[in-house]
């Protein structure tokens, strides 16, 4: 295994000690030139290739994509763990959906779990790049293993783009389409589809959207045909709805709402049982999905999140040490 930048130097006595205290992973029959990673460290498998040891516990991005040695890439996936102290994680690989799954055999898996902590597979195993321990931890300090089991996709694996979150994306743009369709064009069951037609300008500026829109589902659809995206892949994410409802409220109490969006970091909060922390582990959950996985939904939801995150006037005054701990969170990642 190959990395662009060479581990620390380790004594004997400093590898043996990391050794005992720190986790393992396993990936068993990874064909060389994948791209395997380990939070936001990427290298390329190489012939000897049997995982990463030294591996500090707890909340760590697992993540691969196939590719081969004329460098075709296949689009990235990954998952989160939570390890402790001397666990050994074993993965093997599956040919037929090319990704990094529970080995099916428990007793061999098992097998192998002992001969890593007899080190017997020391030599195969790469060390944990310790030296970008401390920026990762800066960019997950907030995802713990609650945030973990309640945002992970059912089969624990986040891809690059779900097949899921494609649909759900088309049914948005659809919807924004036809706001643009009955605000620009006139509803054909609105009182304005008697009245003149809208100018050139705005038809063409709708059409243009329209054509932008295609064309880049269009190239995303071309990553996400393979089955393997198929099952249960999208993350359950917190709801953050675009419009507001409020029955009987004013015209200057709904146009509050908008500007003001404290009332929907207080319903995230009650979402999560309370526990504010867990509102930007789920903003560092998604994050990472995207920078580290390149994961289009976790984008979105940071996105939609940071949107209502950045508008809460009388949020900052109520949780003065929530959005401290959430600028934060916000700024670690460039300052890495």
């Amino acid at each position: 295994m190959s990395s662009s930048k060479n581990g620390p130097a380790l004594t004997p006595e400093l590898a043996t000690q990391l050794t005992q205290a720190g986790a393992f992973i396993l990936c068993w029959d990874v064909p060389p030139y994948t791209k395997f990673g380990i939070d936001h460290t990427v290298y390329t498998v190489g012939q000897k290739f049997k995982g990463v040891k030294m591996v500090p516990p707890g909340v760590h991005y697992i993540h691969y994509c196939p590719a081969s040695n004329e460098n075709d890439v296949a689009p990235r996936a990954g998952f989160f763990v939570n390890l402790s102290a001397g666990e050994v994680m074993v993965k093997e690989w599956d040919l037929d959906t090319e990704a990094l799954v529970d080995m099916a055999d428990r007793d061999q898996a098992q097998r192998l779990a002992d001969a890593v902590k007899r080190f017997e597979f020391d030599s195969n195993l790469g060390p944990y790049p310790l030296e970008k321990y401390k920026a990762w931890v800066k960019l997950s300090n907030f995802i713990t293993p609650k945030v973990i089991e309640r945002l992970e996709p059912v089969g624990k694996v986040i891809p690059s783009v779900a097949k899921e979150f494609i649909d759900k994306k088309k049914q948005e743009d659809e919807a924004k389409i036809q706001d643009v369709t009955d605000e620009d064009m006139g509803s054909p069951t609105s009182s304005s589809s008697s009245s003149s037609s809208s100018s050139a300008s705005s038809v063409d500026a709708l059409e243009t959207k329209m054509a932008a829109m295609d064309l880049a589902r269009d190239s995303v659809k071309r990553f996400v045909d393979d089955d393997s995206f198929t099952p249960s892949s999208f993350a359950f994410y917190s709801e953050l709805p675009s419009k507001f409802e409020a029955k009987g409220a004013d015209a200057s109490a709904i146009t509050a709402m908008y500007l003001d969006k404290t009332h929907l970091l207080e319903k995230l909060m009650v979402s999560w049982d309370g526990d504010a922390q867990c509102i930007l582990g789920e903003l560092q959950f998604a994050f990472i999905s995207f920078l580290v996985g390149e994961s289009m939904e976790g984008f979105e939801q940071w996105k939609k999140m940071m949107a209502v995150l950045c508008c809460c006037d009388e949020g900052v005054k109520k949780y003065m040490a929530f959005f401290e701990s959430f600028m934060g969170a916000f700024f670690n990642p460039f300052l890495i």
